[in-house]
């Protein structure tokens, strides 16, 4: 576990491209290149990281159906 300034730092270091693994019904691992940064939650205003998804993609309805994800980042 980082701090997001950390991991701020890091992800710039590849322009913030990012793997993102969700948890899919069956319990196995769905994982994704993805845009990602951090940003402040429009809800309740602290930074979180953020990827971007299109709205049908998998990676959005599994982590909507089960919000917790693991974001990798590496510095090129």
């Amino acid at each position: 576990m980082t701090d997001l300034s950390d991991f701020r730092r890091v992800a710039g270091g590849d322009n913030f491209l990012c793997v993102v693994a969700t948890g899919r019904s069956d319990g196995s691992v769905q994982a994704s290149l993805v845009n990602a940064g951090v940003l402040a939650d429009p809800l309740r205003g602290v930074d979180v990281v953020a990827f971007v998804v299109r709205g049908d993609a998998r990676k959005g309805a599994n982590f909507r159906a089960r919000p917790r994800a693991t974001v990798v980042a590496q510095a090129s």
